[in-house]
């Protein structure tokens, strides 16, 4: 097995496309994924491997090598929530569920890892230390790595890795970046107080609705003229809502947006720059504002030496060093970026091949790709385990 991790999972291939088209079939939202976990827990039964469930949903699961004694864990991650999507693929599979989707290949990743899982199981007794499989919800909300890491998730993990689909690469291409590849992102919105009246009589009242359209526009202002140019950031304002009607001046606005970074030190700098030009761009118009920012999370950062041990299990799995790319930078987000806090982590692209983006109606991905998944999960696994035990 360790010489044909890929041949191991084509040997495997129905299992786990079944697998991935059943919960394709029913997605869940974040935080609900209760049949998901249901699922996991009835496949890890078939396959005599212990796990717990976390709360409210998700399965952390391990397989114990058996060749010698060793304290060394090793963590693998698939995410299993998916988006308020409504399907447009025309596949005989699609969403059972109206307005939900995996359109981001949440499912693929839990299948996958099922099959890793079976596989190392089937071949414990053939490697040393342990693998531990983190069944996480609620990535879409930059939820579940924390939840999963406070119910003990990482505790005595030395690395972990994560792999997400990746329509706009060929079939195992496989791509990561050394040091930061993701972007910490941020939520925020605006509340905007004015006060309305009659659209003929606009010096009688304090108009949120321009004071909004100003607050976005000043905003853009962060990343062209407070920020190095060096320092990659994004400040999108994705939705404005204002006013009742087309003759009456609107006394209350709403902006939702977010913030994107790849220093921590910026990304508090942009979080106080939002709520200052926000309250005195508001206050030229008489307006004042109230700034919320709900959710704010973490860059993603590669670890070298964890980094360094894809690009090996990528050639000691299919044999071709070609796969592998360095990865340019993103500024997405994922809540893997919460375990590289605890441990040495690398997250990893994989080619799937279908050309629709991620998130959008028509996502799809090669079946064949699901095989250079299961594959590279457990080659990372045996590689990471012979390292980080010496």
């Amino acid at each position: 097995m360790m010489d044909n991790t890929f041949s191991e999972a084509k040997r495997i291939h129905d299992y786990v496309i079944e697998i991935q088209r059943d919960l394709h079939r029913h997605p869940e939202p974040s935080l609900q994924e209760f049949r998901t976990t249901k699922r996991i827990c009835e496949e890890l039964d078939k396959l005599g491997i212990p796990y717990r469930t976390t709360e409210p949903t998700g399965v952390i699961a391990e397989v114990k090598g058996t060749k010698e004694d060793d304290p060394t864990v090793i963590m693998l991650r698939g995410d299993n929530d998916a988006l308020s999507v409504n399907e447009c693929t025309g596949l005989d599979y699609a969403s059972e569920v109206p307005g939900m989707m995996h359109a981001c290949g949440h499912d693929a990743h839990t299948a996958m890892l099922i099959g890793a899982a079976r596989i190392l199981n089937e071949h414990r007794d053939e490697f040393s230390g342990t693998v531990r499989f983190l069944f996480q919800p609620a990535e879409e909300v930059l939820e579940g790595a924390k939840l999963m890491i406070a119910q003990g998730a990482m505790d005595g993990v030395f690395a972990g890795f994560g792999i997400h689909m990746d329509p706009l690469g060929k079939v195992g291409r496989v791509s990561l970046r050394h040091g930061a590849a993701y972007a910490a992102p941020a939520q925020f919105t605006i509340k905007v107080e004015g006060e309305g009246g009659p659209g003929a009589m606009p010096h009688l009242c304090h108009d949120a609705c321009l004071a909004a359209c100003a607050i976005n526009i000043n905003l853009q202002s962060i990343n062209a003229r407070f920020v190095r140019p060096d320092q990659p950031v994004v400040v999108t304002v994705g939705q404005v809502h204002s006013g009742t009607r087309f003759n009456v001046i609107a006394a209350h606005a709403v902006l939702d947006g977010t913030y994107r970074t790849f220093d921590r030190d910026i990304h508090r700098q942009v979080r106080e720059m939002i709520e200052d030009i926000s309250a005195k761009t508001a206050a030229i118009y008489g307006c004042t504002v109230e700034v919320e920012i709900p959710l704010s999370g973490d860059p993603m950062i590669n670890d070298p030496e964890a980094t360094d041990l894809v690009k090996q299990s990528t050639i000691n799995a299919f044999g071709d060093d070609s796969l592998y790319h360095e990865r340019e930078l993103n500024m997405g987000s994922e809540d893997f970026a919460f375990y590289g806090q605890m441990a040495p982590c690398a997250f990893v692209f994989l080619g799937c091949g279908e050309g629709y983006p991620l998130h959008h109606e028509k996502f799809k991905f090669d079946d064949d790709s699901v095989d250079y998944g299961v594959a590279l999960y457990v080659q990372m696994a045996i590689d990471a385990l012979e390292k980080y035990s010496k």
